[in-house]
């Protein structure tokens, strides 16, 4: 056993040497504090004056602009809008564009898709609606192949008329 030493200092070799110098654990001796640099008195210290003054050298400037680099250019303000008209005075509304007939063709076939059937496949409240068309040209004979000659766009326009929009009642099915 030995006095007053654990056995991790014991395994390491240099406190073995230590302890066996010294006889005991002991605490290593504290290192003694560096000594402070050596300062040169004031008077050896002497700063000599620059003969001229040296003046900034002026900022690189932007080739275009001519301005200094890294300043702000403001960008122009925006055109004026015109100003709004005057209290009481309307402004003429423009004119609708002209009615394009296909889309207007696709648009009463999506919403009447039995426009696009065989005079077969109608329904009877379709037939007697596409009766009254034909009687309105005031065609009577061979309705039922009259239908089916006719184009998808000849049959809007016997039914809905040029460019008239379709009834509120008409534009869901038609079928009552």
């Amino acid at each position: 056993m030995r006095d007053r030493c654990s056995t991790r200092q014991a395994r390491q070799p240099a406190m073995l040497l230590a302890v066996s110098l010294l006889g005991a654990c002991a605490a290593p001796a504290p290192r003694p504090a560096p000594a402070p640099p050596a300062v040169a008195p004031a008077a050896e210290l002497r700063v000599e004056p620059l003969a001229e003054v040296l003046a900034p050298a002026p900022p690189a400037r932007d080739p275009v602009t001519g301005l200094p680099l890294g300043w702000y250019v403001p960008t122009p303000p925006p055109a004026e809008e015109p100003p709004p008209p005057l209290p009481g005075t309307a402004a003429a509304p423009e004119p609708a564009p002209p009615p394009d007939p296909a889309r207007r063709t696709r648009f009463l076939l999506r919403e009447n898709p039995w426009i696009a059937g065989f005079w077969a496949e109608l329904a009877p409240a379709e037939r007697a609606r596409a009766e009254r068309a034909f009687a309105r040209r005031g065609e009577h004979d061979d309705l039922p192949a009259a239908w089916d000659r006719l184009g998808l766009a000849e049959r809007v326009l016997l039914l809905f008329g040029p460019g008239r929009a379709p009834a509120a009642g008409q534009a869901r099915g038609g079928a009552g």
